[in-house]
């Protein structure tokens, strides 16, 4: 009888490890690779462009910056700016005015990143997500920090709120690791299973 009792707790424990390896596959399978350069994607059904710019420094610290485009066909075909409201790794109040970030960086050193970013394709029934990984420096760019994950969801300004975009990515929660890493792609690998990378850099 007990040997028939932990078998079952055995089974159930397989179950559960390959439902959440299964999880993981579909999350990682959604992650929009952002290469340099353009990247096409679908904003909300639109034509968007996700456009990643390299800024040398000649040291260690050059960086990338990313920004989010859709092309408004409503609107003679005008390209729209598609920021995002809640400065990732920041607490303070979410999709304030003075908090709208229209570009993102991916920074860091020669040992580790800072900060990068994942972009989710829409699931069925889901919009678009975005999801920025940030920890702070601590000693120094080769130290392991907590990293904070900021959560976005493309959304639409059905109402056209004053002083509002068309499209935007909302800050809808904020969650830290469990862990301590030095690169936020560790984290993103162990603790989101999204992969340990952003896209092509340069």
């Amino acid at each position: 009888m007990k040997k028939r009792w932990i078998a079952g707790i055995v089974v159930l424990v397989v179950i559960g490890a390959g439902a959440g390896l299964a999880l993981a596959g579909r999350e990682l399978s959604r992650v929009v690779p952002v290469a340099n350069g353009m990247t096409r994607v679908s904003f909300d059904g639109n034509d968007g462009y996700v456009i990643r710019s390299w800024r040398e420094n000649y040291n260690a610290h050059g960086f990338d910056m990313i920004s989010f485009h859709f092309v408004d066909k409503a609107n003679g075909g005008q390209w729209n700016l598609v920021p995002l409201y809640g400065a990732p790794g920041k607490p303070g109040a979410k999709g304030a005015d003075d908090d709208e970030i229209d570009t993102l960086t991916v920074n860091g050193g020669a040992d580790c990143l800072l900060q990068d970013f994942r972009l989710l394709k829409a699931a069925a029934g889901q919009p678009m997500r975005l999801i920025v990984a940030t920890r702070e420096m601590g000693d120094n760019y080769a130290a392991s920090e907590t990293v904070r994950f900021s959560d976005y969801v493309l959304t639409r300004n059905d109402d056209g709120t004053i002083g509002w975009p068309p499209l935007y990515f909302k800050l809808v929660k904020r969650t830290q690791s469990t862990g301590r890493y030095c690169d936020v792609n560790e984290a993103f690998d162990r603790e989101r299973h999204l992969g340990t990378l952003s896209g092509v850099a340069h």
